[in-house]
């Protein structure tokens, strides 16, 4: 009997459980061992992938290899669950197993209201774990987090979660056809002093550019000699001129993903931002500030008169709807649609971008392998996509690059470039997490706040998480050329990345207006994107969009 009662014993202690997985993985066996302390990790497996994580988390479990929780627990399991859904709502959480979650789309507010996430003030306060009662010297984890995320966090001066991915919606260009077909401006060409007579003379726009992939380059949008940007798109004109070249020389300039329009809407967004600068396009967040930038009037030519400065506060944020550069980023969207010449061979876009059926994954198979897809005589230079494609779209032995976005005209070239991050994308723990269990929770949060594990995710991603770190040598060495384009971009100290999450109390109390997909660009409650709108309003100007925004939201 005391035998038998030992058998049934061993066979209790080990349970199968399952795990889920995404991305065409199938499920995956995995037991639980009684005699450890069991971690449940949720995380978003998107994009980026789960490689970084996998690893992260392998080392974890090693680090408390043999450490006695007491109770006859020794040593951590870390259980994941890797999934495409997401939570829809507080009580979405009630009684779930997670301890960890690692997800995108929070409504932070709403959860903390609701006491869904546990208090890890005390976490971020203090220097990251780096092993078994071993954490870094140096900054702590607080002093990481970018000022505009802080603020968001900041709750009565507690703080119930962390940034994860920090990503915006890019330009991606093949560097390698840029070369192959000579798409850079030569030194000292520019296309800011065009005509329309000029745009549409061929001769004329293919004079602004290189006959030779070595040849010497104009500045490019930072206005400076030798760097990056060199023989890009310095302004709006350049880039249009860029478009007409691409054809003229038999390159498609643009697909994108028609099943998620919303990719669209983020590279205006984002342009948007470029326009303004950090110091107004900030007050969309903050709501509280002054406004140098408000559009008052539109003569019929196109041409703006702006108001004296505005003070923006709760009464009147609304008035941010009519900034100069969103009115920009209008105009740029119509560029990305068409090249203006009105000719047979204006549509800038491959036809399918539009299709419904035509995915996200399908337009990265068209990017990156024309010759595959059918359309090797029109091989296609850019591709509108966040930053998590890469990785998603397992570029192997492709050089890639992120186009800085063109400036308005030549007096803002040189000005500090401007992004939004894209992804509402937090780190936190659940306030159901037993006593037993929390120590364990708050040390793994911890742990991925490390330097060490900030670069193992972007070595693994070549991108980055939303906190403030700096790349190794060895690192970047085995980054691609689409990681470090990422990092040049970043680490550049005149670049900004902004949050799309609300930064004041004025803000946060109108929290459910900040869409991103809905708030820059609506018109009505249906329509919020600039392309599809000029698609399917062929004769509509940017004038008319402006206004139906400000109709909208006034």
């Amino acid at each position: 009997m005391k035998k038998l009662t030992q058998i049934v014993a061993a066979v209790l202690s080990v349970i199968t459980v399952f795990a889920f997985t995404s991305c065409g993985r199938e499920n995956q066996d995995q037991t639980i061992d009684k005699s450890k302390l069991q971690l449940y990790v949720k995380y978003y497996n998107g994009g980026f992938g789960d490689e970084w994580l996998k690893k992260l988390g392998s080392e974890f479990e090693a680090m408390y290899d043999g450490y006695d929780f007491g109770g006859g627990k020794v040593g951590v399991q870390i259980f994941p669950e890797y999934t495409r859904g997401q939570l829809t709502g507080p009580s979405s959480m009630k009684g779930n197993r997670n301890n960890v979650y690692l997800l995108e789309n929070i409504d932070y507010y709403s959860y903390v209201s609701e006491n869904s996430f546990l208090d890890i003030t005390d976490v971020v306060n203090d220097n990251a774990v780096t092993g078994l009662d071993k954490k870094e010297t140096g900054k702590t984890i607080a002093e990481k987090i970018p000022a505009a995320y802080k603020e968001f966090l900041n709750v009565g001066n507690k703080y119930y979660a962390l940034p994860l991915f920090e990503t915006s919606i890019n330009l991606n260009y093949d560097i390698d056809l840029f070369k192959q077909k000579c798409l850079y401006f030569a030194a000292g060409k520019t296309a800011e002093n065009f005509t329309e007579e000029d745009f549409r003379n061929e001769d004329k726009v293919s004079e602004l550019f290189v006959s030779d992939a070595d040849e010497a380059k104009a500045f490019g949008p930072d206005g400076r000699e030798s760097t990056a940007d060199d023989g890009l798109p310095a302004t709006y004109k350049d880039f249009r001129a860029l478009t007409i070249q691409m054809k003229i020389v038999g390159v498609t300039p643009f697909v994108w993903n028609g099943d998620e329009t919303g990719y669209l809407t983020g590279l205006i967004n984002d342009m948007w931002a470029n326009n303004e600068g950090a110091e107004q396009m900030k007050l969309n967040f903050t709501f509280d500030g002054t406004a140098t930038t408000i559009i008052d009037n539109i003569a019929a030519d196109g041409s703006v008169t702006l108001k004296q400065s505005e003070k923006i506060d709760g009464t009147n944020f609304n008035l941010l709807q009519r900034q100069k550069g969103k009115y920009d980023a209008l105009t740029f969207a119509c560029m990305l649609l068409d090249d203006g010449t009105g000719n047979g061979n204006s549509r800038n876009y491959y036809g399918k971008s539009f299709d419904s059926g035509f995915s996200n994954t399908i337009a990265q198979k068209y990017f990156l392998d024309p010759d595959g897809n059918g359309i090797g005589d029109s091989p296609i230079g850019f591709l509108v996509d966040g930053g998590w494609w890469y990785n998603e779209a397992n570029v192997k032995d492709k050089n890639i690059g992120i186009l800085p976005l063109p400036k308005t005209d030549a007096s803002k070239i040189g000005t500090p470039t401007t992004k939004v991050s894209d992804r509402s994308s937090l780190i936190f723990i659940s306030s159901e997490t037993s006593s037993e269990v929390i120590p364990v929770a708050k040390a793994f949060v911890s742990f991925l706040q490390s330097d060490y594990a900030l670069r193992t995710y972007s070595e693994y991603t070549n991108t980055f998480r939303a906190m403030e770190y700096d790349l190794t040598d060895d690192i970047l060495a085995k980054m691609s050329s689409y990681g470090k384009s990422v990092y040049e971009t970043r680490k550049s100290s005149d670049t900004v990345v902004l949050p799309w999450m609300p930064i004041s109390a004025t803000a946060r109390k109108n929290a459910s207006l900040l869409n991103y997909r809905t708030y820059g660009f609506s018109v009505n409650s249906q329509e919020n994107n600039p392309l599809i709108y000029f698609k399917d309003h062929s004769n509509a100007t940017v004038k008319e969009y402006f206004e139906a925004i400000w109709n909208y939201r006034k």
